[in-house]
């Protein structure tokens, strides 16, 4: 599509000055009317320039729309998987002669760093220490806090419906953005053939060509 030399903010702004400039110039509405693009050809223009204008600005709401619910989801994201990282490595270095707790707290080896798999591993954590109160109160005893742990479980949640709510704008962009693709099209058809239809009509008049934003090489 011609989209892809021009950005789409500048072919709409084009396409705009074109169908105004039609009918603000007067010799040049007078010309192309013969060539069926009269005052009614004209509005058909200008209302499928507008729904595709509304079609393009809800686009970029829905695309602003998802890049902020990603910050919000990877400042949730980054700051669970830093607490979690220092509950760890204070939880590895308590248990450290108590294999079996390393095991039922799954810190043995590395941290996966596939996003699911992190995000279980790291429930599975907090889960194992709210259930086991001697395992929470030697924690307790090893510069963690019953806050620091609330926190930890409060971000686990925060960042799950965080990333729900990210998935659920990239959903929504997507869409918007196939409704975007095809509205495009549909104006750019009907520009072509309005291009093609004025080249015909004012083909004598190279400054009422440029009007519309024909430019023909001298």
């Amino acid at each position: 599509m011609a989209k892809n030399k021009k950005s789409e903010a500048a072919l709409l702004e084009q396409w705009h000055v074109a169908i105004e400039n039609s009918q603000q110039q007067t010799e040049i509405a007078t010309q192309i009317t013969n060539f069926g693009y009269d005052t009614a050809k004209i509005e058909e223009g200008r209302a499928l320039l507008n729904a595709t204008q509304t079609v393009w600005q809800n686009n970029q709401q829905e695309d602003q729309e998802t890049t902020a619910a990603f910050n919000a989801f990877k400042a949730k994201r980054e700051a669970l998987f830093t607490l979690y990282n220092q509950h760890r490595k204070k939880a590895k270095a308590k248990f450290k002669r108590q294999p079996q707790t390393l095991v039922q707290l799954q810190i043995t080896g590395t941290i996966p760093t596939i996003y699911i798999s992190k995000i279980e591993t790291i429930q599975h954590f907090y889960t194992q220490i709210v259930q086991n109160p001697s395992i929470k109160t030697e924690l307790l005893s090893y510069n963690i806090t019953e806050e620091e742990l609330a926190q930890g479980q409060d971000l686990l949640t925060e960042t799950q419906q965080a990333r729900t709510h990210y998935l659920k704008e990239v959903g929504e962009s997507q869409d918007a953005t196939k409704q975007k693709d095809k509205a495009l099209k549909t104006m750019e058809n009907w520009m072509q053939d309005f291009y093609a239809m004025a080249s015909i009509a004012l083909e004598n008049n190279p400054q009422l060509l440029e009007a519309l934003g024909i430019f023909r090489k001298s």
